[in-house]
């Protein structure tokens, strides 16, 4: 088996996405109340995370930036947060190091509210 960061793991809360995954293991059931409940061999071990968080408030933010941090190496992640432009302020205190960056996410039926991309690292999107 290969380590986790050989890895794309898909963190969702909707079950049907576990179809769009080739092996099972890569989907986890997750549900940001319970910012915790994931598989313990991801704890510590993730090099990259994209985070879109369900909802623009404070609160949703706060869980999806416990399980970040519980993932991620230390000082050796790159992480991308993808959320509304009003979360702007208390990203930096969630997620250190996270600045909003040129690339503005978009989608094909247009969103309701201004959203933008948030970044601990500079350069390309890799």
């Amino acid at each position: 088996m290969p380590s986790p960061t050989e890895k794309i793991y898909l963190f969702e809360y909707d079950s049907r996405f576990e179809r769009l995954t080739k092996t099972p293991d890569v989907f986890i059931n997750y549900d940001y109340n319970i910012p915790l409940r994931f598989p313990e061999m991801l704890r510590g071990k993730v090099d990259r995370v994209l985070a879109d968080p369900p909802f623009l408030s404070d609160d949703c933010l706060t869980r999806t930036a416990i399980t970040v941090r519980a993932l991620v190496r230390k000082d050796q992640t790159k992480i991308m947060v993808c959320t509304g432009r009003k979360m702007e302020d208390i990203l930096p205190k969630l997620f250190p190091g996270v600045r909003r960056v040129d690339f503005e996410p978009r989608h094909k039926g247009g969103l309701a509210n201004a959203f933008g991309c948030f970044m601990n690292w500079s350069g390309a999107y890799t």
